[in-house]
């Protein structure tokens, strides 16, 4: 299938550092993902101290796995189009927001909210959005390696963010930890400007696909359906898992 990505190769970010691109995009992502990943640490203290019940949070995280995975492929469509500076601005802001209203929730109809906020926030600063300028900015031969390790930092930033959340809510308590977590994701909103810039279209003689053209053809190919069958059904309870095992751990 040929994005527009792959006709489009020359950018404004080309123009800066591959260091520079990658750097700052990993840091996104690394922190966006961490901050995906450690929401479980609240189940427990939150729905305890709200008295609300486990359900609205766990309902409020399905929702924001769902809507991160729907935004991804909106998210990625509007970076092949227009660049990737806006879109992990509007998602550093959809985050921000939030784990903001996580913070001031007082019913399980604010998590949902928060929840359909922070699904959009991944989408908008998750590998997703990152991968175009990343590879962009990188030439041939190190494009691999660029990727490797957009994906590795993801990684990483589950890591880090589970010790250091947890200190957190050990040493100010669930509520005000959050705040923290706010000014974290914060970071994302300036390393945007890293990885602006509009991809710049250039004759290849290849005609680009429409979105449409784009969707039909991948649509066509089982081996896609399988794959992202695949990826949904592993997301998903790998994201049940994050959520309730840590809830697991606290009740006992």
């Amino acid at each position: 299938m040929t994005s527009q990505s792959a006709v489009q190769p020359n950018t404004a970010s080309r123009a800066r550092p591959l260091w520079m691109v990658l750097f700052a995009a990993m840091l996104i992502t690394g922190i966006a993902m961490g901050l995906r990943g450690i929401m479980g640490l609240y189940l427990t203290p939150m729905t305890r101290s709200l008295g609300i019940g486990r359900e609205p949070f766990s309902d409020a995280m399905a929702i924001a796995n769902l809507v991160w995975g729907i935004g991804a492929v909106f998210t990625g469509i509007i970076v092949d189009r227009y660049g990737a500076g806006r879109v992990v601005a509007l998602g550093a802001l959809a985050t921000v927001t939030g784990t903001y209203l996580m913070y001031a929730a007082q019913s399980g109809g604010a998590l949902y909210v928060s929840g359909i906020l922070l699904g959009i926030g991944i989408a908008g600063t998750g590998n997703t959005a990152l991968v175009g300028p990343v590879g962009r900015a990188a030439p041939p031969e190190k494009r691999t390696s660029a990727l490797a390790s957009l994906g590795m930092a993801a990684g990483i930033g589950g890591f880090i963010a589970f010790p250091y959340t947890s200190l957190l809510i050990s040493s100010f308590g669930w509520q005000a930890s959050l705040l923290f977590l706010l000014a974290t994701a914060a970071i994302m909103l300036p390393l945007a400007l890293t990885v602006a810039g509009r991809p710049r279209a250039v004759d290849t003689g290849v005609k680009p696909q429409t979105i449409v053209e784009a969707f039909r053809e991948a649509l066509a190919h089982p081996s896609f359906l399988l794959l992202t069958t695949g990826f949904f059904v592993c997301g998903f309870h790998v994201a049940f898992y994050g959520v309730h095992l840590p809830a697991f751990a606290a009740d006992k």
